[in-house]
């Protein structure tokens, strides 16, 4: 197996609290046939058909968070009670996973996540917990 595709595997994956989107491998220019043969010989686990998590790598609630909001789309934040929790708010539970998409993802099946589409969401009103 190549080399490089694992380094960029683990660069997403070490960002991401062990999880990557499909998507962002495909336009790290890796090969879906790459992804593949790492799916069929376990090193990477499927999570959704969207999302994948790096074998080994913890599946807790901070990666079932990120792998939610990847598997939502490339412009989606954490967001209602989901991000209380995540701040640390008392009495907010993380799950299920509600995540807010500036534009929902059009592609093949359903989120794992509940997706909330608002008319406007500006950049100022984002901020990074825990890297997601």
């Amino acid at each position: 197996m190549d080399p490089h595709v694992d380094a960029v595997i683990a660069s997403f994956a070490a960002a991401q609290h062990g999880v990557v989107a499909r998507r962002q491998l495909r336009a790290a220019g890796i090969r879906a046939d790459a992804v593949a043969r790492r799916v069929t010989s376990g090193r990477l686990v499927e999570v959704t058909p969207r999302v994948l998590r790096v074998a080994g790598a913890p599946a807790d609630s901070h990666a079932r968070v990120m792998a939610a909001t990847l598997d939502a789309g490339p412009r989606a934040v954490v967001s209602h009670h989901s991000a209380a929790a995540l701040w640390g708010l008392a009495g907010f539970r993380l799950e299920p996973v509600h995540v807010t998409a500036r534009r929902h993802r059009v592609d093949n099946g359903p989120s794992v996540a509940v997706v909330h589409e608002p008319r406007r969401l500006p950049d100022s009103h984002l901020t990074a917990v825990d890297g997601i």
